[in-house]
């Protein structure tokens, strides 16, 4: 949020089943020089478990051009003062009415905390073509 191209809109206080959250609203001007595309988004933070990202929204364009990324992140116990994520949904949505084209669901069931080891992962390694 504390770059030249992104313009803080709006913090909205938001009460969801007893629990106290902020939606942040913002937008951002991105991509190619020759080609920006201004996106309008905001996340929806949890201040009770470290400020953890519970769902977000990233939209660009209007009509048949429009894009739409979408995600939801629950969470566990923390370790250390921090939120352990249990499960993540997320989506992408284009066009007018908007369509789904991707969809993407992971549950965590382990989390082992130290360096990493040599071999790692990416989410590219989960993507459908995989």
């Amino acid at each position: 949020l504390q770059q030249s191209s992104v313009t803080a809109i709006k913090v909205t206080r938001v009460k969801r089943n007893g629990e106290v959250l902020y939606r942040i609203r913002y937008t951002e001007v991105a991509g190619r020089e020759d080609r920006p595309e201004t996106w309008q988004s905001w996340f929806l933070l949890a201040p009770a478990q470290g400020w953890a990202i519970r769902e977000y929204s990233r939209s660009t364009g209007q009509g048949v051009a429009q894009v739409i990324f979408r995600g939801l992140l629950e969470y566990d116990v923390q370790a250390d003062g921090m939120p352990l994520v249990t499960r993540i949904e997320s989506s992408k949505d284009s066009g007018a009415p908007a369509v789904c084209q991707e969809r993407a669901h992971v549950v965590v069931t382990k989390i082992t905390s130290g360096d990493p080891s040599i071999q790692y992962f990416t989410a590219f390694d989960f993507s459908p073509s995989n």
